[in-house]
């Protein structure tokens, strides 16, 4: 049972609606200044002119619950990175085990965020993003933006703030890599956040879209347009998956693997907990994973479940984004549900099954929404939240995105 600090009964709420006209400028000064350029998908525009708020013993909680299940995280890649047998239980790509057989852990950035949802019995956690997390622009400047409309509720700590700080810190300063997927503009546009906020504190940035923008000597990375250029860190916005599917001249294994030179954001051993399979393996480790359990709903292979319990469990991808490979049985019919079914029995090391979940709606003016409150960990410690309210149980690229702010006790009487 949790703790009553994470129940969610009259601990979450939106706020009173933006006014239209103030909506639009906030989405010129979004698209114009912060690099928010798909404010709108299909139709619909995705900023919700009602923010999302918070008790502030709830938020307390969930920040401290994202710190534990951190510090579990980090004993699980140590673990498994030592175990090829571990590695194919939780379904990493072969490729990427390969780069595990010389494993050292670096001394880098590490970024997470930490995807919680509230329920009628409490808080579930449904995935940690460790890879690639997202959603810096949106959580750093809209609780800005929307500071004329917040009351007496606080804003939670910039996560890109955060980032930065901890960037100075542990990277290296001068001239630095921040790598994104071609073709997907939602990653160009945390880069750009990342390169102008780094520029602030003096760093020099420089994107790129390939491992092949980076040349390697005796462990060095330079730029190869410029091989006069040295690189002292890389910021890699690119799913490692994807790396691993390029071919090996790209350079890609170099770029995962960092060196004492050349430190790489996210490391390696974030492939390990970016798979959903995770779960799989707690009854295989040594490491603790009290918080995980408490809060992770239960996972099976794909083997492991027959078609009749369809109503009871999601299908997701081990690697997965953005909701694109999360199907719930119970939304598909009995015929579809079954072929995919035996589709992920036949590769059950790609796929996952996670027992479904309602998550509690809020009354938004579009309707009922079901909130998801991604909790940023950087370093060890807790930063601000990427909010979004999506009118179905599964959280895709159609969610609105809103301002969290924590409403003080005070407030709450």
């Amino acid at each position: 049972m949790q703790a009553e600090s994470g129940s969610t009964r009259n601990s979450i709420v939106l706020g009173e609606r933006v006014p239209i006209e103030a909506m639009r400028h906030i989405e010129r000064i979004l698209q114009l200044h912060h690099f928010k350029w798909d404010t709108h998908v299909g139709d619909l525009n995705v900023l919700s002119p009602e923010p999302f708020l918070i008790a502030e013993n709830v938020w307390k909680w969930l920040c401290k619950k994202a710190e534990q299940a951190a510090q579990e995280m980090f004993a699980f890649e140590r673990e498994i990175a030592c175990s090829p047998t571990l590695q194919e239980v939780i379904g990493v790509p072969r490729p990427l085990q390969k780069l595990f057989r010389d494993f050292r852990t670096q001394d880098t950035l590490r970024t997470l965020r930490f995807d919680f949802h509230p329920t009628s019995t409490g808080w579930l956690l449904s995935e940690v993003n460790s890879d690639v997390p997202g959603g810096f622009g949106e959580a750093s400047f809209l609780p800005e933006l929307f500071e004329p409309f917040r009351g007496r509720a606080i804003a939670a700590t910039s996560p890109l703030s955060v980032w930065a700080s901890a960037a100075e810190t542990v990277l290296r300063r001068g001239h630095i890599a921040l790598l994104h997927a071609p073709g997907y503009l939602e990653d160009q546009q945390v880069v750009r956040v990342f390169g102008r906020e780094l520029r602030t504190r003096g760093f020099i940035p420089h994107l790129i879209q390939s491992p092949e923008s980076l040349q390697w000597s005796k462990g060095s990375a330079y730029l190869a347009q410029d091989n006069s250029v040295q690189i002292g860190s890389v910021i890699r916005f690119f799913q490692a998956e994807w790396l691993a599917k390029l071919p090996s001249r790209s350079g890609w294994e170099k770029l995962l693997r960092g060196s004492d030179s050349c430190r790489v954001s996210n490391p390696l051993e974030s492939v390990i907990s970016e798979s959903k399979r995770l779960p799989l393996s707690f009854d295989l480790i040594n490491a603790a994973s009290h918080t995980w359990r408490e809060l992770f709903p239960a996972c099976r292979d794909p083997r492991e479940i027959s078609p009749s319990e369809r109503e009871e469990w999601v299908l997701k991808a081990a690697y997965a984004n953005t909701g694109d490979a999360v199907h719930s049985g119970a939304d598909l019919p009995k015929l579809t549900w079954e072929k995919m079914l035996r589709t992920a029995q036949k590769s059950p090391r790609d796929w996952v099954l996670q027992r479904r979940f309602e998550t509690v709606t809020l009354q938004s003016f579009r309707g009922p929404v079901r909130p998801c409150v991604g909790v940023y960990v950087i370093g060890n410690k807790a930063a601000g939240a990427y909010v979004r309210l999506s009118t179905s149980q599964i959280t895709d690229a159609h969610a609105m995105e809103a301002p969290l702010f924590v409403l003080p006790e005070e407030e709450q009487r």
